[in-house]
């Protein structure tokens, strides 16, 4: 157990060949061609390969033409195969039931990217927070705010994003929605480090207890 980049860099792995019966390379789309390829000499007989190619690939900052062939691509494209589903390989296999989300949130992404062959099969435990509001029952809700007023972008100094009027809408329902219900686990996700801040301040505000504040 191991991660892509241990098998370069550290001594243990150097003089080890053919290692294991069979290798099985997990969140193969995301691993770099070579990674990929510098770990397969600990395999023997046989390479499994996990991953889904219709997420991000390889994360490079370079953009030169050698780049682009080697580090750009997955193991999928490497292979020419299409990113259709179900796959078109005789060696791919679908893994069709999903676990983690309300049919509500999979289906914004069954029919785009997987023809609608996802089959849901989450818990009820997982799913339990569907009953909080806003719009009980509903496992996706969007809020649409329109530009405005405190809701406008700004640039900071450190060349982030901060909306103010977003941040306040966010942070007002995570708190709404922790004191309906201490016990739910709640994400806020943006993707700028100035608006984490203002949420961060934000929750601070309210005066929550330290250990409903962790649970946000």
């Amino acid at each position: 157990l191991t991660t892509v980049h241990q098998p370069s860099i550290n001594p243990a792995f150097r003089e080890m060949q053919a290692a294991f019966d069979t290798l099985v390379i997990d969140e193969a789309s995301m691993v770099p061609l070579p990674h990929f390829f510098s770990v397969t000499r600990l395999a023997d007989s046989r390479i499994v390969i996990a991953g889904d190619f219709q997420q991000l690939g390889p994360i490079a900052i370079s953009n030169s033409a050698c780049a682009e062939e080697w580090l750009h691509r997955d193991i999928f494209d490497f292979l020419d195969i299409p990113m259709v589903s179900p796959p078109a390989h005789p060696a791919l296999v679908m893994l069709r039931k999903q676990r983690r989300m309300h049919p509500d949130i999979s289906k914004c992404v069954n029919a785009a990217f997987y023809s609608g062959l996802l089959e849901d099969a989450a818990s009820k435990s997982t799913i339990g927070a569907v009953h909080l509001k806003p719009k009980s029952g509903h496992g996706a809700v969007l809020i649409a705010v329109e530009p405005g007023g405190i809701c406008r972008v700004e640039s900071t100094l450190g060349k982030s994003r901060l909306n103010e009027g977003t941040a306040m809408i966010a942070s007002d329902l995570a708190v709404a929605l922790l004191r309906q219900d201490p016990h739910v686990r709640i994400g806020l996700i943006t993707p700028y480090r100035a608006q984490v801040q203002k949420l961060e301040a934000l929750i601070d505000g309210w005066g929550l207890w330290e250990e409903q504040r962790e649970r946000i």
